[in-house]
C-alpha cells in the first residue's frame, strides 16, 4: 500500500474525471488509486478540460490537483466544487 500516489495525467475534466490515452496506463493508475491513501493528480493546463479514451477515475477519488495555473484562474472554475484541493 502506498501512502501518497502522485499521478501524472493525460486528461482531467471537471465532470468526467481523469482519463488516459492507453488502456494499460489507465489500469495501472486504477490499481495505484485503489492501493493508495492519498491521491495527488498532476496536470498542466494543456491537460485540463480534456478527456481521453480510457477512464481512470472520477474526481471524487482525487484529493489534490496540482497544476501550473494560479489557484484562482478561471480555467479551474469547474474544479472548485468537486471536493479536491487545488494547488
Amino acid at each position: 500500500m502506498a501512502d501518497v500516489y502522485f499521478m501524472g495525467n493525460c486528461a482531467v475534466d471537471s465532470k468526467l474525471g481523469t482519463s488516459a490515452v492507453f488502456r494499460a496506463d489507465a489500469e495501472v493508475k486504477q490499481a495505484m488509486i485503489k492501493s493508495s491513501k492519498k491521491i495527488i493528480a498532476l496536470a498542466d493546463q494543456s491537460k485540463l478540460g480534456r478527456t481521453e479514451a480510457f477512464k481512470v477515475a472520477d474526481l471524487e477519488k482525487i484529493d489534490v490537483l496540482i497544476t501550473d495555473l494560479a489557484s484562482n484562474d478561471i480555467q479551474l472554475e469547474g474544479f472548485r466544487n468537486s471536493g479536491l484541493q487545488l494547488v
